[in-house]
């Protein structure tokens, strides 16, 4: 049973303001805390007190410490420099204007693409004087030859006309760095490639559905429109632009002139 003096008790605390009961508790959580931190300092400074003979080798242990993670640090900064030379710097793309370059491009492009869809070397370096097209050497600060990018422009469309990367550097991510130093080139640009139809019978239909593949996670998407380009089926693929066939035929037929827009055609 609830004494009478219980009850005064409860019935004085009830007569307090709740601000007041609040201001008691924080103080005395202030006192608490101040006791707990006297505790700790007092335990500190005899934790001190005998550590002081083994001064010398806890800071040959830190000392060891902190080298190692600076040690840790700089090859991880390395690592990192090394990283981002690789991820773009030291690709470059170069006009090809030299008799050595064009050589190691024009191998390469006989190389790297089936007689049906080249056009003749002479034809692409003629376009390249009256200013409508660039020949590209693909390569890294110490000029090594890595690949070629040949493109046609006319008005605001750029078509990346043939882009391969040697036999001797496939594998090895140069293509996805390449080809985004393609994409930052001509971003102003409505930029296209043509690629063999993918869903087709073929001898190479695996490597045709590896490079759309490839196109396709580096942003670009179907046109909607397929081309007969000399006989052979082509799937234009477009960056973030709009494109018709007619905007595809107008560049063939204004670049190369009709003894090749004659033979285009929209696909079936």
């Amino acid at each position: 049973m609830e004494s009478a003096s219980d009850k005064k008790s409860v019935d004085s605390q009830k007569s307090v303001p709740s601000s007041k009961r609040l201001y008691a508790k924080v103080c005395g959580g202030l006192d608490q805390f101040a006791m707990t931190g006297s505790r700790i300092t007092s335990k500190t400074k005899a934790l001190r007190e005998i550590l002081k003979p083994f001064t010398f080798e806890l800071n040959f242990f830190i000392s060891t410490l902190l080298i190692y993670y600076i040690s840790c640090s700089q090859f991880y900064l390395v690592y990192t420099d090394v990283c981002n030379l690789f991820d773009g710097v030291v690709m470059k793309l170069i006009e090809a204007n030299d008799a050595n370059r064009l050589d190691k491009i024009q191998d390469l492009y006989n190389e790297a693409f089936p007689l049906a869809e080249r056009k003749s070397f002479s034809l692409l370096l003629k376009t390249r004087d009256s200013g409508q097209a660039e020949i590209l050497s693909v390569e890294n600060d110490n000029n090594d030859f890595l690949g070629l990018a040949i493109t046609a422009q006319y008005l605001d469309m750029v078509l990346l006309d043939y882009f391969a990367i040697a036999s001797t550097q496939r594998g090895s991510g140069i293509g996805s760095k390449v080809f985004q130093l393609l994409k930052q080139r001509y971003a102003d640009k409505r930029f296209f490639l043509e690629i063999e139809h993918t869903d087709v019978p073929a001898d190479n239909q695996l490597i045709r559905q590896k490079r759309k593949a490839f196109y396709l996670k580096h942003g670009m998407k179907n046109a909607p429109f397929m081309v007969n380009l000399c006989g052979v089926e082509m799937e234009i693929l477009a960056h973030d632009c709009e494109l018709s066939f007619q905007d595809y035929f107008n560049l063939y037929h204004s670049l190369f002139g009709t003894h090749i827009s004659r033979y285009i055609s929209l696909a079936k």
